[in-house]
């Protein structure tokens, strides 16, 4: 079973937007999934992996609403993906091996 954490990986300019990823562990093996999502460290609370709405500046209000919506659409994408490939393991695991 793989842990999947939204993380926002702050850009190295200053004043600049960091971009949303996806951590996946499984194994003990840490993988990082980048997305096309990028947000303000204003704009982000660590504590939940979510989008906060306190300080949104006038240009972005349309456009954070959006954002939630596709990491939900990912998520799902990669849980699914996820339960398949672990279905294929067990059916690989249970078929007899030949000579």
């Amino acid at each position: 079973m793989a842990t999947l954490k939204v993380k926002l990986r702050p850009s190295s300019v200053e004043g600049r937007a960091g971009t949303i990823y996806y951590q996946i562990i499984h194994n003990r093996e840490v993988r990082q999934l980048k997305t096309e999502y990028k947000v303000s460290a204003s704009e982000w609370n660590n504590a939940s992996g979510t989008i906060t709405t306190a300080d949104i500046k006038s240009e972005r209000v349309s456009l954070l609403p959006s954002i939630p919506e596709g990491i939900s659409r990912d998520l799902k994408r990669i849980n699914n993906s996820n339960q398949y490939l672990n279905y294929c393991k067990k059916v690989l695991n249970m078929s007899p091996v030949k000579p």
